[in-house]
């Protein structure tokens, strides 16, 4: 294709860019080995183009012109060799995707293509993907940048391919001017890439996509191969430099006497579209649309996405004085690449300029548009170019005589036509099985303006006084329930089809009186609604907090979590792959220009972790948990779920030797006494007994309008105008007889027993009770372990007795364990045990030898002593354990969602959205909350708009979501235009108050600590508590035994690592500053040393917390003498701390005289009265106290000035100031 082409800017044809960016600078030189290799590695390819090339071609000098490859006289060549296995790079482009379309049509060819999208379009796999399997045909893509050399080499191999037909690469002049080193990247390095890839796979045949833009300016025409190429602009000399490259490597292997040949075809213009109308170009770069091809823009014209055609030039010596130029049919040129695979032997190498010797001008082409369309195509006349040469056309002589080609359209009305057909008929116009599923990865439909109403409007209208029927009493059922009635609204029934609430979260006691969570095993939360619905269900003396420790064991050793930052604990060998191997990644910053969205998970694997860190844990773990391969899965349920990495942390750890902190929303959890399932009884039995129904399962959903109900087992019918259930969503789709389009959305195979298109995995849980006073000292401090090696059958293992002491038949002396195996078509290593497919049930025997699988594993672990003595063991399968995000997961509950809105049913909860992201329990719970104020107030009081649950999983986990307290729900129906009646009053749930103990500690004795307990459980009004406890001597690391951790956990104590040390203000204002505008209602601050018999641990009476709390609600403070500033101290004090302390509160006077306080501090202090020092007040005193080993006595200083932070006088009044213990002792 020609320069003139272009209309504003140049394209050439066509084509499909590479992404590889240039080599960022290099870091951490020198730090490590694996490091320096790495970098090394990186600028192996980059430097080779600075090396002489692999031997000389015999040559030609033309004046002026650039070397030439010696021309052969010409040669009939035979069609007869034989060729299967065929690799297209820039699959997804335009004439490379025909290409492989070519392939299909003859039906003996298996196609591999290779496309990175950066260019290409997934439309265009997607079709080929479509008629491949229409035709029966094999057709692999692999989305992958091909300058990737190792991985090229191990796709040639893996795939046995024989030929490559090298398409891809960015092919616009004008662009390649603005940006030639892209152009030199993508065409010339990637092409060098490919040659050696296929040097080292032993890949001898190669066809090459070069362009008429190596010719440059010529000055005589007809053009043909011996014509001199003089490139005139980066595009064609980076073409010409891989035609260079490709000839001297040939001929360097003819002296080695290895087989490898090679074609080169010089393109002019290529048009048109698959004349059966099944492919064409798809322009959906930004690149398309600034350098449109002529006959794209002339359709732009005639579809009116652009006003008028810009013509370059309009006083050339041509026909009508504008440029002129030939044209190729892209089904013409195809044909000429496909008789090449069967021309190629030995070592030939050819070359051909492809056209048809028929030139036309550009105001001839927009004649021909406007006959073909049918359309007038306004033209502007501007000035040509310098540079543009007038005419441009081919001779394909030579081509026709080698090889007998002929163009089957040949005539520009054709090209046209069939270019035109495609725009107008078909482009974008995709059939079901070609939608590209990651388009769907948006919001899903949730109003009724976004589906067409016709027959469905009544339905799909806001109604007054709905009768809502809920199905499920899970998590979604139940806050769907409760929020229903604390809104008061009575036109509702809530069912469950077993004799139990709780669903998937429920708690199960064993027949030798453990217990069991199948459901999630911490509570974390996102919203505060949430979060106060436990605090109302549950007292604080019912609740444990953990500071979690959850390690991979892998390589026979324990590896803290996110594995991916604590890599120095794995063999050396296998730390110094992955930083060589993230070296390089990190030297290779993405281009801007070049970025695209990962398809699926396994390339958002290697994307964010580099080839080596997925291969040894990413990968193997994901695929164990969710027996299903990484490329079978989307990226878009990440989120907060897999932490991201920082090259420079890993390398840090690593040189230290250094585990990172705590990492996800998760890191601290509480758990409920008596198991999870404890929550959701209580929240069942605060509904209405009116309004709820245990035993009543669900079998069918009558959705004929006026006659919608539920059918239940029993025969009776519960009618309903909205429905939200939580059955699983493919269950669902089946119970609609009414419907039967609904049913036809569930139809597929994923292997398990619905055969349905939703996959899942099926876990497989194992509950093992083991007497005993504590677990192996390995499991100290552990709440759950990963398990990423086949080795072991389960993926994770729970300590589950670390959880509560509550959870075993006898407490402190026993201990649980529970296991989790997955099971999908995927797992050949399970179903072998099985001894059938995952949709077979499994008979007893194959139950027992899992369960002794199960055992031996753990044992092998070092979680289960050889001689345990084991008191229980537990099984059940849960058929529906994790919905798996897999690539078409939004594609498809979203036309379900739709389709099943259109008769007032919402399909909400883990199973019924199918949304992992948002299925840990506070999600759950509140995907039934957001449902009912759709239902009943159009979304209008939810925070994040409509269903954001639901509707932006991202959304909802970037955030904490807060709760209106205060709601009215008259005005929130009013608001959205409803006059529902709320019958009964609304329940409200009131905040409950909160205080905070920050205390210092090293090695002392904190017995005093199991004080705090006592003490908050006697406060009169139900006050929440944590311990925060500031560690300065390293015991925040020391992994406690199973007693100590329950022991913290009933406490609600956290240790944080604390670096300074022996300041125990530096920890206070450290709290203070981190959590200042989330501070509780109250704060106390405590030393190490507080004497365990303090009257403040006194539940009441003279001393104690209450009686301080009556006096002083704001202040108040516990010591053992008072304690006067020494006048030694006094002007550094004056100098350092009474700046601080006068910006608090404004006074009158200079430095007092005197600063009394008390020695051996505990004191508290109101949220009001610690924000009453503004934040950046609070960060000065912390870079004091930071700065305490320079300035010796910064924490004395302060000791003395801390009540006046607190806006207190500098003497301390005596009703704010109790002895620890009364006056004597």
């Amino acid at each position: 294709m020609s320069d003139a082409d272009e209309t504003e800017r140049i394209p050439l044809h066509e084509g499909v860019g590479v992404n590889s960016p240039s080599m960022a600078a290099r870091r951490w030189p020198m730090l490590l080995l694996g490091a320096v290799v790495g970098l090394l590695s990186a600028t192996a390819i980059g430097s080779f183009m600075g090396k002489p090339l692999l031997g000389s071609a015999a040559i030609e000098t033309t004046c002026g012109a650039v070397p030439t490859i010696t021309h052969p006289p010409l040669v009939r060549r035979t069609l007869d060799a034989t060729v299967r296995n065929v690799l297209v790079t820039g699959g997804a482009g335009f004439i490379a995707s025909h290409f492989a379309l070519a392939l299909l049509d003859r039906g003996n060819y298996n196609v591999t293509i290779v496309d990175d999208l950066s260019r290409g379009s997934i439309d265009t796999v997607l079709r080929l993907q479509t008629l491949a399997k229409e035709k029966g045909r094999p057709l692999q893509w692999v989305h992958m940048d091909v300058a990737r050399q190792d991985d090229m080499e191990a796709l040639l191999v893996r795939n046995g391919i024989e030929a490559v037909v090298h398409f891809s690469g960015n092919a616009y002049v004008g662009e390649s001017m603005a940006h030639p080193e892209d152009y030199y990247q993508n065409i010339t390095v990637s092409t060098v890439a490919i040659l050696r890839a296929m040097q080292r796979a032993k890949v001898s045949k190669l066809i090459f996509s070069s362009s008429c833009a190596t010719f440059g300016n010529p000055t005589d025409f007809p053009i043909t191969e011996r014509t001199p190429q003089r490139p005139s602009n980066p595009y064609g000399n980076a073409k010409l430099q891989a035609e260079h490259a490709i000839t001297h490597f040939l001929d360097a292997q003819r002296r080695l006497a290895l087989p490898f040949s090679a074609a080169m075809l010089r393109y002019f213009n290529v048009i048109g579209a698959d004349p059966a109308g099944r492919l064409g170009p798809h322009l959906r770069h930004k690149a398309n649309r600034d350098y449109p091809r002529l006959v794209d823009a002339a359709y732009d014209v005639a579809l009116g996405a652009r006003e008028s055609l810009s013509v370059l030039g309009s006083s050339y010596p041509t026909r009508d004085g504008s440029a002129q130029r030939d044209y190729i049919h892209v089904t013409d040129l195809v044909e000429a690449h496909v008789m090449l695979l069967a021309a190629l032997k030995g070592t030939d190498l050819m070359y051909y300029n492809v056209g048809n010797g028929s030139p036309y001008t550009v105001l001839e082409i927009v004649k021909v548009v406007e006959k073909v369309t049918g359309k007038k195509v306004p033209t502007s006349l501007r000035p040509s170019r310098p540079g543009d040469p007038p005419i441009l056309y081919s001779d394909p002589s030579k081509i026709k005589f080698e090889l007998g080609w002929r163009p089957r359209y040949p005539d520009i009305e054709s090209m046209v036509s069939h270019g035109w057909r495609w725009r107008s008929e078909n482009y974008g116009v995709t059939p079901a099985p070609s939608v590209d599923p990651l388009m769907h990865n948006g919001r899903a439909c949730t109003t009724r303006g976004c589906t067409e109403a016709g027959e469905h409007a009544a339905a799909l209208a806001p109604m007054d006084n709905p009768k809502i029927v809920i199905v499920g009493a899970g998590p979604t059922g139940l806050c769907a329930a409760y929020r229903l009635t604390e809104l008061g609204y009575t036109n509702w029934k809530l069912l469950e089809g077993t004799a139990e609430p709780a669903g998937l979260a429920c708690t199960i006691k064993d027949e030798a009186g453990f217990f069991w969570d199948i459901g999630v095993h911490c509570l974390f939360s996102h919203f505060e609604f949430f979060d106060t619905l436990l605090d109302d269900m549950l007292p604080p003396k019912d609740w444990l907090y953990h500071q979690r420790y959850s390690p991979a064991y892998m390589r026979k050793t324990w590896v803290g979590y996110p594995v991916q930052s604590n890599l120095w604990r794995l063999p050396e060998a296998e730390v110094m792959g992955i930083v060589q191997d993230l070296a390089i990644k990190s030297a290779h910053k993405p281009h801007p220009n070049y970025t695209v969205a990962p398809r699926h998970f396994g390339e958002w694997l290697e994307a964010g972790f580099g080839k080596a860190l997925t291969k040894s844990f990413m990968a193997p773990y994901n695929a164990k948990v969710w027996a299903h391969p990484a490329n079978e899965m989307n990226s878009i349920w990440v989120g907060e779920r897999v932490a991201t990495i920082k090259f420079e942390d890993i390398l840090a750890n690593v040189i230290q030797r250094r585990d990172a902190p705590a990492w996800g929303p998760n890191a601290q959890f509480r758990y409920p006494m008596n198991g999870t399932g404890q929550i959701w009884t209580k929240i069942f039995e605060s509904i209405p007994a009116a309004h709820k129904r245990l035993n009543a399962r669900m079998v069918k959903v009558r959705t004929a309008e006026g006659q919608k109900a539920v059918e239940l087992q029993d025969g009776t019918k519960e009618p309903f105008d909205h429905l939200l259930s939580t059955v699983p969503l493919p269950q669902l789709l089946r119970m609609t007889p009414d419907h039967p389009e609904l049913a036809a959305l569930a139809d597929g195979d994923n292997g398990a027993s619905d055969r349905s298109k939703f996959k899942h995995q099926t876990v497989n849980l194992f509950g093992v009770g083991v007497w005993g006073i504590g677990v192996p000292e390995v499991l100290n401090g552990v709440h759950w372990v990963y398990f990423p090696e086949d080795t072991f059958i389960f993926y994770r293992v729970t300590v589950l007795s670390n959880f509560s002491p509550l959870l075993v038949a006898q407490p402190y002396k026993q201990w649980s364990l529970l296991v989790e195996v997955s099971e999908s078509k995927h797992r050949a290593d399970l179903l072998k045990i099985k001894g059938g497919d995952h949709a077979s049930e499994w008979t007893p025997a194959a139950r027992e030898a899992l369960k002794l699988r199960v055992l031996h594993d753990l044992k092998l672990a070092g979680m289960l002593p050889e001689k345990a003595s084991i008191a229980s063991v537990w099984d059940k399968r849960l058929e529906y354990g994790y919905p798996v995000p897999y690539v078409e997961r939004n594609m498809h509950v979203h036309a379900a969602d739709e389709a099943l809105r259109r008769h007032g049913i919402w399909s909400r909860g883990r199973f019924g959205s199918w949304k992992y992201e948002v299925g840990n329990q506070d999600h759950s719970c509140m995907l039934g909350y957001d449902a009912i104020d759709n239902m009943l107030f159009q979304g209008s009081a939810s925070a994040g708009g409509i269903e954001p649950t639901f509707n932006r999983p991202n959304y909802v986990n970037g955030l904490f979501r807060k709760y209106d307290r205060d709601f009215e729900p008259a005005t929130l129906a009013k608001q959205a235009g409803r006059g529902h009646k709320f019958a009964a009053p609304p329940r409200r749930m009131k905040k409950l108050p909160q205080w905070d103990w920050v205390t210092h500690h090293c090695k002392e004795d904190d017995g005093w600590l199991d004080k705090i307990r006592q003490v908050m459980l006697a406060q009169p009004a139900t006050t929440k508590w944590l311990i925060h406890g500031y560690e300065t001597c390293g015991y925040a690391n020391v992994k406690r035994p199973m007693l100590g951790m329950l022991r913290e956990g009933l406490n609600h104590h956290d240790r944080i690592p604390h670096d300074n040390k022996g300041f125990a203000i530096s920890g206070w204002v450290r709290h203070i500053v981190a959590h200042y505008h989330k501070l509780p209602d109250l704060l106390f601050f405590t030393k190490a040393d507080t004497p365990a018999a303090s009257r403040v641990f006194l539940p009441r009476g003279k001393g104690s917390i209450q009686e301080a709390l009556a006096e002083s609600p704001d202040f108040s403070l516990w010591g053992t003498h008072v304690l006067e500033l020494p006048e030694a101290l006094k002007a550094s004090w004056c100098a350092h701390v009474w700046p601080l302390v006068s910006a608090v509160k404004p006074r009158k006077r200079s430095c007092p005289e005197r600063v009394v306080t008390m020695s051996g501090a505990l004191l508290y202090a109101s949220k009001r009265r610690i924000m009453q020092t503004p934040l950046n007040t609070w960060r000065k005193v912390l870079a004091l106290l930071d700065d305490a080993e320079a300035k010796a006595g910064n924490d004395a200083l302060l000791e003395h000035g801390w009540h006046l932070l607190f806006g207190q006088p500098a003497v301390l009044q005596g009703r704010f100031m109790q002895r620890h213990l009364p006056q004597g002792q």
